[in-house]
């Protein structure tokens, strides 16, 4: 009776740890016993536990609404998805402050937000060797505006509104694998990659 679309099964298992405990359902998400990862398709789940007992000696750091989840090694069919979002300065309104020095508006400073994601997963092997893979690249060229007081020689202030960029990127990529090796044992590795630079 889960939600078959991961996002509304992700909202759903957050508003279930939230009822035994967690903070506004903020508890992570535990897979195959890596955590911080991406809840995968309903039919690739074994077993859904939430944590109950927030001092497990398991587990790093305590807190309830913690939620693991078990997969099955080559179930499921090959599924994947990829969206883009773009954005940029026009639909953002004038910043109050960005004026120019004789108190005009200034034009709005320049501004673009691009994110890719996308996930591939399924069988390699039936029943035997599943494969999940995700990537994601964001770019955000933020900008603020300095404000600054000048005194003159003539003891006059002169205020200077000036736009600056502060571009970030971030980018990351995980493969995650399933094997089952005999009825009771599975093995499960989990590659992460991420690069981020912040500039000004």
């Amino acid at each position: 009776s889960l939600p078959d679309d991961e996002d509304e099964l992700t909202a759903y298992l957050q508003q279930i740890a939230g009822s035994r405990g967690g903070a506004g359902g903020d508890g992570g998400f535990v897979i195959d016993g890596f955590s911080n990862g991406r809840v995968p398709p309903k039919d690739q789940i074994q077993e859904i536990r939430i944590s109950n007992s927030p001092f497990s000696s398991e587990f790093s750091g305590m807190g309830y609404g913690r939620t693991e989840m078990i997969t099955r090694a080559g179930t499921g069919t090959f599924r994947g998805q990829m969206n883009f979002q773009f954005r940029d300065e026009s639909l953002n309104a004038r910043n109050a402050f960005n004026v120019t020095k004789d108190g005009t508006p200034a034009k709005r400073p320049p501004y673009q937000s691009r994110n890719i994601n996308t996930n591939v997963s399924g069988p390699i092997i039936r029943n035997r060797l599943s494969l999940n893979l995700q990537a994601r690249h964001t770019d955000n060229e933020n900008s603020s505006i300095i404000r600054a007081t000048t005194v003159n020689p003539d003891g006059s202030l002169l205020q200077h509104y000036d736009p600056i960029l502060s571009p970030n990127s971030n980018r990351g990529m995980s493969a995650r694998t399933q094997f089952s090796i005999n009825k009771t044992n599975t093995l499960y590795t989990n590659i992460n990659y991420q690069r981020q630079q912040n500039r000004n």
